[in-house]
């Protein structure tokens, strides 16, 4: 079972915080973006004034959300590191803590296997998946109430496409979670086994079985191979299927901008495809990130 601290909890809400700011900065500067090159576009010296203000103030928010970030990273590398550290001595305890008939089947490498991957796991999983979650919620929210005072129209079809990236990556992740444990298990037996057998290198050598010591170790590791191919293949498949979404989304979006262009020019600016290209990336992309969530929120489970 794993104890979150009270400390832990606090740095945790401050960097969903950060995350719901750092989303209501992207679309400030969407709405700015888009002000910025309609005054611009108007070539009227008296609005010389109106095109500084917009720039500052772009200028102001980007610098904003720059400090931002450098204070998330800030809480976020204090904060898993002294989880990390904890995690580690809390399984130390446990483990001197058992009775010596629990503990002897329990392998010295399946231990390290658990201080470096598993800990780093939990450790990446509470610090991201939530955050994350955050951040993503927050942007599509915000993104979604933006269309819809852009133009609702290119929402709907935002939405369909956002809905089918959501569904691919369901299926994505329930895949993933499998291929990922069996990669970490097969990982697990080759540290064990290789750690053994140079822990037992003498006895290895006194009864001359190099051979059968090296062809055990083949073995392992072929299949540590297979695991790990198969696992990364398949995150690659799955990451440029939803690049294609986010692409096509994209292309879309463009088109429909162009569309508009040609036939409303009087309702539709330059500025406002602009800023549509923008959103368009915000609103899709916490469906295609959902992946890589799902990836770390099954290795932490």
């Amino acid at each position: 079972m794993v104890i979150i601290k009270t400390k832990e909890k606090i740095a945790l809400t401050f960097l969903c915080i950060l995350n719901v700011l750092l989303s209501a900065c992207l679309i400030v500067v969407t709405f700015l973006t888009k002000d910025l090159i309609n005054v611009a576009l108007t070539h009227d010296q008296n609005k010389w004034n109106t095109l500084l203000f917009y720039a500052i103030c772009l200028i102001g928010v980007v610098v904003i959300q720059i400090t931002f970030k450098i204070i998330y990273n800030f809480i976020l590398n204090k904060a898993s590191i002294n989880y990390e550290l904890e995690l580690k001595e809390k399984i130390y305890q446990s483990y001197l803590s058992k009775d010596i008939s629990q503990i002897r089947f329990i392998h010295s490498g399946e231990m390290s296997n658990v201080y470096i991957n598993d800990v780093k796991n939990v450790t990446d999983g509470y610090f991201s998946v939530i955050p994350a979650t955050i951040l993503n919620i927050s942007k599509f929210l915000f993104a979604f109430i933006a269309l819809i005072i852009i133009d609702w129209r290119f929402l709907l079809v935002a939405l369909v496409i956002g809905l089918l990236a959501f569904c691919y990556s369901r299926f994505y992740g329930r895949k993933v979670k499998k291929l990922q444990k069996d990669s970490l298990a097969k990982d697990g037996k080759l540290i064990s086994y290789m750690q053994e057998s140079t822990e037992n290198i003498k006895l290895i050598k006194a009864m001359n079985a190099e051979e059968s010591a090296t062809e055990l170790l083949n073995k392992r590791s072929k299949e540590n191979f297979e695991a790990k191919y198969r696992y990364h293949n398949f995150a690659i498949i799955g990451s440029a299927g939803l690049l294609s979404v986010l692409n096509f989304t994209y292309i879309v979006a463009l088109i429909y901008g162009a569309i508009m262009l040609f036939k409303y020019p009087d309702a539709f600016s330059y500025g406002t495809l602009v800023s549509l290209l923008q959103l368009v990336n915000y609103f899709e992309t916490p469906f295609t990130s959902l992946s890589r969530v799902l990836n770390k929120y099954y290795a932490f489970k």
